[in-house]
């Protein structure tokens, strides 16, 4: 039998006979409670019936007595009307409360003979002594006798309540003695139940924890023997079922152990040939981050050499241009001067004269050589301008730092990027917009700042490139895109009193946010291979961060632009050595 049948069948009998007994005692307690509270109830309301008779028999009797002694007064009279009526009522309700008790009607026949006596006194005429001392004996009997009856009455019903009382005493008895029965009969299922039930249980189990322990110290071969008859003795069975397939496993195991070591061994030996390899690899990929970046220094330190020399080479002709404009322009007013006063004095001239002037429009000539000579003044100084700015970049060799002022900077890399701005096959033409705010001179290292400026533009006019693709895809493609005009917005201004921030933005595709963590990261790139080494971005967040002290951040939603964000202190406090790192941070 099942260790649940034999216990919930002696727990289901044990509670079904607990609830007999104990709900029958219970009823009967209630009962006698019920009947002992109606009694009680109604001796109270008997009691007090006979209080108001006793109180209302007194005030008649006196009454009686107010009339007979003080001269026949009819207000005694009258409050002994009241009192009998009050007497009678109260008597009659009594009896309704006891219809069976002699008491009362001893009571009600002597009323009624004082009734009688009372009726007599209202004969008198005249003082007669003798009768008058009878009567008060007769009424003094009367009351007597009344209250004698009332005590009667009165124990009686106290005699009566107290057996009550007794009756439900021994009902509670009988009530305690059968709720200490049902806790007996109770400790002593539950003492048959550990006794029958429990006590094998646990023997059983501490059998198969004895199995379990010779188990786990290496005994594969012993066995448990449980003969409970329940479910105990099928855990037993399935235990050394268990016991036997572990051992055979264990043999098994010590095989595969054997295999494992020698392959480990192989594998510890393959693990460390791996471990120098990629130590040899991580040196070659160092060497050659260190190669990228003194390559990629040296080709902007190359360009700004290139375009200060450049810059060099056109700021002499030029010079000399714009020097001998002043006296070409002042030559050839002296000339029209000239003209115009032999026209004035001389007005009358050869034909010959006259014709030339005519062919070749003298009016026309004076006023259109002074346009030219204006816009070549107005060429030579836009020429002087891009020297200026070719100049203002070639800074990127200059390797101390010094006070510049940023938007000169900016303008210089805008200018040698001019020619990928207009519109062709890759783009329509790219809008620049300048939201400068007045700011004071940096102390920057402007070279280095410059090349800075120089990765973010380019990289922002690659990704307009890019995103011409985008908008022309069809337009139910879930890639097609209305960015609007190309642009790129340049933003300056003041933040703290000590720190400027530029903000470069652009309004193409955007950067998908699982690669936006790794943009600074060195060689990581997106661009086809030969269009980018993945070093701009990297390095120019260690020339603001590290070199500069600086942040450099980037914003970017997918399919709304991309924003760069450069905070440098206006006043450089620190000065660090430019490195590679292996990662920065975006927000």
């Amino acid at each position: 039998m099942k260790i649940s049948v034999k216990f919930i069948g002696s727990s289901i009998l044990v509670f079904s006979f607990v609830c007999i007994l104990f709900n029958g005692s219970q009823s009967i307690f209630m009962k006698s409670e019920v009947a002992l509270k109606q009694r009680r109830e109604a001796t109270r309301q008997t009691l007090n019936q006979i209080l108001n008779l006793q109180i209302e028999a007194r005030d008649e009797i006196v009454a009686l007595k107010d009339y007979l002694l003080l001269g026949n007064n009819p207000t005694d009279m009258v409050r002994y009307q009241k009192s009998k009526s009050s007497f009678q009522i109260t008597l009659q309700e009594l009896q309704l409360l006891l219809p069976n008790s002699t008491d009362l009607e001893v009571i009600h026949r002597r009323h009624q003979e004082l009734i009688r006596l009372a009726n007599s006194l209202k004969e008198y005429q005249a003082v007669d002594l003798p009768r008058l001392q009878q009567d008060v004996r007769a009424i003094n009997s009367f009351s007597k006798n009344i209250e004698i009856s009332l005590d009667f009455l009165v124990d009686s019903l106290q005699q009566q309540e107290q057996q009550h009382e007794e009756q439900v005493m021994q009902i509670q008895q009988t009530v305690v003695f059968t709720q200490t029965l049902i806790l007996g009969i109770v400790f002593l299922v539950f003492a048959l139940q550990f006794a029958l039930i429990l006590l094998p249980v646990i023997r059983s189990f501490r059998e198969l924890q004895f199995g379990v322990q010779k188990l786990g110290a290496g005994d594969w071969n012993y066995r448990v023997k449980i003969k409970s008859g329940d479910e105990i003795e099928e855990v037993g069975n399935y235990f050394n079922q268990m016991a036997a397939q572990l051992s055979e496993l264990y043999h098994n195991l010590e095989e595969k152990i054997i295999q494992v070591t020698h392959t480990n061994n192989l594998l510890t030996q393959e693990i460390s040939d791996r471990i120098q390899t990629e130590a040899n690899l991580q040196k070659t990929l160092q060497q050659l981050q260190l190669s990228q970046e003194i390559i990629q220094t040296e080709k902007m330190s190359s360009l700004a050499k290139m375009v200060g020399g450049i810059a060099h080479e056109i700021n002499n002709p030029v010079t000399f241009i714009s020097a001998n404009l002043s006296h070409t322009n002042n030559y050839l007013q002296d000339l029209i001067n000239l003209i115009y006063l032999y026209q004035k004095y001389h007005p009358e001239s050869t034909p010959e004269i006259q014709e030339f002037i005519q062919d070749i429009d003298l009016d026309f000539l004076q006023q259109d050589a002074i346009k030219i000579i204006d816009s070549m003044a107005f060429g030579a100084t836009r020429i002087k301008n891009i020297v200026q700015s070719l100049r203002t970049f070639s800074r990127l060799d200059e390797a101390a730092f010094k006070k510049v002022d940023i938007h000169e900077n900016i303008e210089s890399t805008l200018l040698i990027l001019q020619h990928r701005l207009p519109s062709n096959i890759n783009h329509s033409a790219i809008n620049v917009i300048k939201n400068y705010d007045s700011l004071p001179t940096v102390e920057c290292y402007p070279g280095q700042l410059n090349q800075v400026f120089m990765n973010i533009i380019t990289n922002a006019i690659d990704a307009l490139e890019e995103r011409n693709y985008f908008q022309h895809l069809p337009s139910n493609s879930p890639l097609s895109l209305n960015l609007g005009s190309p642009t790129i917005s340049i933003t300056t201004k003041l933040i703290q009193p000590n720190w400027v921030e530029i903000r470069i933005t652009d309004n193409g595709y955007g950067i998908p946010d699982e690669i936006q963590s790794k943009i600074f990261d060195p060689f990581f790139t997106t661009k086809d291979v030969g269009k980018g080494t993945g070093l701009g971005l990297s390095v120019s967040y260690q020339i603001i961060v590290d070199q500069h002290g600086g942040e450099l951040t980037c914003h970017s939603r997918l399919g709304q632009g991309t924003e760069f964000r450069i905070k440098i202190p206006i006043k450089l406090e620190k000065i660090s050595e430019l490195k590679i790192t292996e990662k920065a941070q975006t927000q």
